[in-house]
């Protein structure tokens, strides 16, 4: 998620950019006129378009409740769970996916959810466009999107998969489970 936010962000500076550029070099040339009107308005898209990439980003990762997803390359989390004697559940997710967004918006978001797998699990949202989500859609062989991996960070063995939206219980329950499978 964080990596979205950056790009959107990189857009947007690029484009600010971009047109302070324009506006140095029209007014050397003599053309002011014309460059601060179109100075404006490129400076207000951009200011829009950082304005919603920032609030975009907020809502999806920093939640009051739900599950909070590390974010940290996929190695660190392995490392961090490997400590924590915990398994991983990855939310392997892509951004132009229907029930990826309802899973966002609707389940992940839960209290009771939260409170249990921030207490139980490393958690982890990797977007399987990026570089990273890349290589590990290969590893774990994801068929389709949402797919929703618990993971045993020491042999790197999926424990348990669910594949489309899956409703707050089912989640709750299967981690439940596992959790209590993982203590006997």
């Amino acid at each position: 998620m964080l990596f979205r936010y950056l790009k959107k962000l990189k857009s947007c500076f690029y484009t600010l950019l971009t047109s302070i550029i324009n506006l140095s070099y029209e007014r050397l040339t003599g053309s002011r006129e014309k460059t601060n009107t179109k100075m404006k308005k490129t400076v207000f898209v951009a200011l829009i378009g950082l304005f919603f990439s920032v609030a975009t980003y907020a809502q999806h990762s920093k939640s009051a409740t739900g599950i909070k997803f590390t974010e940290a390359s996929w190695k660190k989390i392995v490392e961090k769970a490997k400590a924590e004697k915990k398994l991983i559940f990855m939310d392997a997710y892509t951004t132009w996916c229907g029930p990826c967004k309802m899973l966002q918006a609707r389940v992940f978001p839960d209290k009771n959810l939260g409170e249990f797998f921030n207490q139980n699990f490393v958690n982890a949202a990797i977007d399987m466009e990026s570089d990273e989500g890349v290589r590990l859609s290969s590893i774990y062989e994801v068929q389709g999107y949402p797919s929703l991996f618990f993971i045993d960070p020491n042999n790197g063995k999926v424990v348990k998969m669910f594949l489309g939206y899956t409703e707050i219980d089912q989640l709750l329950d299967a981690g439940k489970k596992l959790v209590a499978k993982r203590k006997v």
